[in-house]
């Protein structure tokens, strides 16, 4: 049997994922700002359009999750591992990013750091 968290719209601010299995759980329009996901696997976790300002994400690893729409500004991705990752249309401003996302999806809404060029 297949199990799929679906915490769609909830409010879960400032809740600790840390080491967390989060593999295609769905957090869609969710509030997890200031949440932390250190060293948690979210693979094919969607984030579209939650609120994820001030979350940590160090050293997570993140396989084709989804953040489209998301606000992840001032975000901690440092040590992250980020593979096809879809940024589209994601505020990213603020965040600290891992040295390598050139296989990210994003688009011309997408809003980096400052000074980051994936």
């Amino acid at each position: 049997m297949l199990l799929v968290l679906d915490f769609t719209e909830a409010r879960l601010s400032g809740v600790d994922f840390t080491k967390a299995d989060l593999f295609d759980t769905v957090f869609r329009g969710a509030d997890l700002h200031a949440s932390n996901f250190t060293n948690a696997s979210c693979g094919r976790t969607v984030f579209s359009g939650a609120k994820l300002r001030g979350a940590c994400f160090a050293g997570a690893r993140l396989g084709g999750t989804r953040f489209d729409g998301a606000d992840l500004r001032d975000v901690d991705f440092a040590g992250s591992q980020m593979h096809g990752v879809d940024f589209r249309g994601a505020d990213l401003r603020g965040a600290r990013m891992p040295g390598d996302a050139k296989d990210s999806q994003h688009d011309a809404t997408t809003r980096w750091p400052k000074g980051y060029s994936p």
